[in-house]
């Protein structure tokens, strides 16, 4: 993840102390040159700002231990620092170790301490313990320390009266370091901010101001964007937010390059993760789809077994996972069904290409194999490592579990409805004691496709949830679950017939691929299923897009567009004037010129995304007419799992301490 985590025993207390490894890992970091914006100025940006930031530390003339700088992360930091800047960087600005934060004391010889926190409540109370205890027991006079907080992206007058409160505000400076959106890949960019609950259940927007902002940088780098059209209440909050920030600059805010021409990005669509829960129900069926589900992907990073890349370490080896992989960038958004037959043909070619050796009998032959070589070297490496993952993915997708459980979702997604099969089956997987998320994940999905669950269903299903999995794990869940809209009873009109057959959203009969051809359906992505949320992008990017508002209305949050020289300012949108100029708009923008370059799209999906509603987003960039680039950005990437782990609140039972 950039900075990898190692342990090691410090001096004679022998405490257990995290300390981040020193390794050089620029070789891991996307190399950011075929994007349709130069993704680059990003990263290179956070990383200017970061040495800045080291810059304004103190620190002594004299090379002693004590002369550096004891740099403090909080855990979650590490990953996405590791994405701006290498430890050789830090280094060269004089730290001398990094640590990660945790519940005890800090031991460390140097006078200058840096914490980089995220801004919250219980990560402040453990700094203050910290200090505190760094104060008090270190031995050293507070004017012999320098310690220094930088909250990342901003601070927060919340925490800072925490620090107030323990009455170590005066014995630090605290500064900020905004770090905003970091590309994981030359078409992705992402906050790694895990925000779904506190925005959609707890009501807390704070990230919104992130989302902002970052839009707002980038503006500066590639020009402001003229057309920015949305769907959701915090969409709408972060276009309001946008247009303010708009109007407290001076100047207005112009494209980076010199020539002046028109901006880089043409259309930003902002898309709540609350208007499609849905897609992150469903089982993911990409090869990086499924490597994030059965493995785990953070950061752009994911933690392999050493087998699987032929090695012979005792510990999970750390792999980057992006386009710097020819390999890994032709094959990550491909179905799991497809894949294995690919590899083995991919597989014959590297055979074949060594078997050529046999015919390089002259010296130019011979040379002409030697340029080869290194190239085939290259991609048996690789290809050696993603067939030993296929092939553990395999295990799992070949199963009759799994393939029951996919046709129990494309069932629910195909007729609305939620069969007796589909109850046998959730109720089998409660008694097999199926990890929690995932049997949420399939009661949710039936719950929002049915309509809601009628009565007695919902209620023996809860009654079972609580019997198996515990009253102090299940009552604030359900509640929570209910809360969001996931859960409820079956009431009223179901709406998702109608929305599947105005978005097209479930396709019956999927045709066969022939070995490596590029699918011709969308849904490609789900075996049958187009994600909403791509069908919204795809319709909100055509003409006459407004026209068809009142199709969306079940959809939770308003629909809005701010289009450069419409008279409305981003209102909600209405039967008006302004959406037929919106319209007319829309339909010669449509249509570039000859001498115009492709147009590009921002989609920013504002609660996380996952890594199959990318791979749709690009056979849309591929597929779609007229054709546009698009680049996705989000709060964090996730999955279903991830995103019922942030629902799932256990109960605290006190009951105990009563002994």
């Amino acid at each position: 993840r950039g900075v990898h985590a190692a342990t090691h025993l410090p001096g004679a207390e022998g405490r257990r102390r995290e300390r981040i490894e020193v390794k050089n890992v620029m070789s891991g970091m996307p190399k950011l040159e075929n994007g349709a914006v130069p993704l680059l100025a990003v990263r290179e940006y956070a990383r200017a700002t970061l040495m800045e930031a080291l810059a304004t530390l103190p620190q002594s003339p004299q090379a002693t231990a004590a002369s550096g700088v004891a740099l403090v992360l909080d855990p979650t930091l590490s990953g996405p620092l590791g994405l701006v800047a290498e430890v050789r960087e830090f280094r060269e600005h004089g730290v001398e170790k990094i640590y990660h934060l945790l519940d005890e004391p800090l031991q460390t010889e140097c006078s200058t301490i840096a914490y980089f926190l995220r801004p919250r409540v219980e990560v402040t109370q453990q700094l203050a313990r910290q200090v505190r205890l760094l104060l008090n027991e270190s031995g050293r006079a507070p004017d012999q320390l320098s310690i220094t907080v930088f909250y990342v992206p901003r601070r927060s007058l919340v925490c800072e009266k925490v620090l107030e409160e323990a009455d170590v505000y005066e014995s630090l400076t605290v500064h900020e370091y905004n770090l905003h959106l970091i590309p994981l890949d030359d078409d992705v960019l992402t906050l790694e901010q895990p925000c779904f609950r506190e925005l959609y259940l707890d009501g807390d927007p704070s990230v919104l101001h992130s989302v902002a902002t970052s839009i707002v940088q980038l503006e500066g780098m590639f020009g402001t964007i003229p057309s920015i059209r949305g769907k959701g209440r915090c969409a709408q909050q972060v276009m309001q937010m946008i247009m303010q920030m708009r109007q407290a600059v001076s100047q207005p805010i112009q494209p980076a390059r010199a020539s002046g021409d028109t901006p880089e990005i043409g259309t930003l669509l902002l898309i709540d993760r609350d208007v499609d829960l849905l897609t992150p129900l469903c089982t993911e069926l990409t090869y990086e789809g499924l490597i994030h589900q059965l493995f785990g992907v953070a950061h752009g990073y994911v933690d392999l077994d050493p087998e699987i890349l032929g090695q012979s370490a005792s510990r999970m080896v750390k792999r980057e996972l992006n386009s710097n992989d020819p390999l890994y960038a032709r094959i990550r958004d491909m179905h799991i069904g497809d894949l294995g037959a690919f590899l083995n043909h991919l597989a014959r070619g590297v055979h074949q290409g060594y078997e050529e050796r046999h015919c390089a009998v002259t010296v130019s032959q011979i040379k002409a194999f030697m340029k080869k070589l290194n190239k085939l070297q290259h991609t048996h490496k690789s290809l050696a490592m993603h067939v030993n993952l296929a092939e553990r993915i395999q295990r799992v997708t070949k199963s009759a579990d799994f393939h029951q459980r996919i046709e129990i979702e494309q069932l629910a997604l195909s007729t609305a409805f939620c069969s007796a099969d589909a109850e046998a089956y959730i109720e089998d997987a409660i008694a097999r004691d199926e990890p929690l998320p995932s049997v949420l994940r399939l009661l949710c999905l039936h719950s929002l496709t049915s309509g809601g669950l009628k009565a007695k269903t919902l209620a023996s299903l809860q009654a079972e949830l609580v019997h198996q999995y515990g009253y102090e794990r299940m009552a604030h869940t359900l509640s929570a679950l209910h809360r969001l809209g996931l859960l409820r009873r079956q009431e009223g009109r179901n709406t998702w017939p109608s929305l599947k057959k105005v978005l097209q959203l479930v396709v019956d009969d999927m045709p066969e691929l022939e070995l490596g051809a590029e699918p011709s359906e969308l849904a490609y992505t789900y075996s049958g299923y187009a994600p909403l949320s791509v069908r919204l992008v795809q319709w909100m990017v055509h003409p006459l897009w407004t026209s068809r508002r009142e199709l969306l209305s079940p959809l939770p949050g308003p629909l809005f567009a701010l289009d450069e020289g419409l008279p409305s300012a981003g209102a909600t949108m209405e039967p008006s004037a302004n959406a037929d100029t919106a319209a007319r708009h829309d339909k010669a923008a449509s249509v570039p010129s000859p001498a115009t370059k492709t147009p590009v799209v921002l989609v920013f999906f504002i609660g996380g995304c996952t890594f199959s509603e990318i791979s749709a987003l690009r056979w849309l960039r591929r597929n779609d007419t007229p054709r546009r680039d698009y680049i996705v950005a989000s709060t964090h990437i996730a999955n279903g799992d991830a995103l019922m782990d942030s629902v799932i609140d256990t109960l605290e039972n006190k009951l105990h301490d009563l002994d």
